[in-house]
C-alpha cells in the first residue's frame, strides 16, 4: 500500500493479479501491452502503458508516472473505478455460488 507505483512489464501475462490489487488500493500501473492486462486496463488513460522490452520505454513511463501529477490521478481515479467495478467482493461471491449450485445440480 505505501509503494509509489507498480511496474509490471512482462511479456506475456494470462491475468495480472497484482496489477489488480494496486489498482484496489489506488496505486498507479505501469504495464506492458501484454494481452493479460486488457481486462483490467480497457483504456490508455487507466495506467502508463510502454512497451516490455524497451528501457527507454519503461524509463518515459515511470517518469511521467511519478512527476505528472494530473495525468497519474486521472489514472488512479479511472482503474479504481474499474476495479471497483468488476471485483465487486459481494457480486463475485454471487457468482461464485451460481456456478457452485450449476455444478450440484448437475
Amino acid at each position: 500500500n505505501s509503494i509509489s507505483a507498480l511496474v509490471n512489464v512482462s511479456e506475456y501475462e494470462s491475468f495480472g493479479v497484482s496489477v489488480a490489487e494496486a489498482m484496489a488500493c489506488k496505486i498507479p500501473v505501469i504495464i506492458s501491452k501484454a494481452e493479460g492486462f486488457k481486462d483490467l486496463v480497457p483504456d490508455v488513460q487507466n495506467a502508463f502503458i510502454t512497451t516490455s522490452n524497451n528501457p527507454l520505454d519503461i524509463f518515459k513511463a515511470m517518469e511521467s508516472c511519478l512527476f505528472d501529477i494530473e495525468r497519474r490521478k486521472i489514472a488512479i481515479d479511472r482503474s479504481y473505478a474499474v476495479v471497483s467495478e468488476k471485483f465487486d467482493w459481494l457480486d463475485n461471491i454471487k457468482q461464485m455460488e451460481s456456478v457452485y449450485s450449476d455444478l450440484i445440480h448437475k
